[in-house]
């Protein structure tokens, strides 16, 4: 697994130009941080569709007080630091990268 900065994502993965696999990953990132890895909380819009100071301030607190969402993004921190650390899966497969462009 690799990280990839959503800034990254937005100027390499073709946003800009509407790349459908683009438009995907940003529908869905949502859905795997907060329905499947539990490490989040969904921003609610106002009747307006706007994202509220308040509504941000109240999910951070939420987030900063919440320790099942602490315990899980730790696993998420331990399981990266695994992949990429020597032997794990992005290391094997950076160093397989390498290798490839070797030749």
């Amino acid at each position: 697994m690799f990280y990839k900065p959503l800034w990254m994502e937005f100027n390499l993965g073709g946003y800009k130009h509407g790349s459908p696999i683009s438009m995907l990953a940003l529908l869905y990132r949502p859905i795997y941080i907060c329905d499947v890895w539990k490490v989040g909380l969904g921003l609610n819009p106002d009747e307006n569709g706007i994202v509220t100071r308040h509504e941000i301030n109240t999910k951070i607190k939420a987030l900063l007080s919440d320790d099942v969402i602490k315990t899980k993004a730790l696993e998420l921190k331990e399981m990266a630091k695994k992949s990429v650390g020597e032997g794990g899966s992005s290391f094997k497969n950076f160093e397989s990268f390498i290798e490839q462009m070797k030749h």
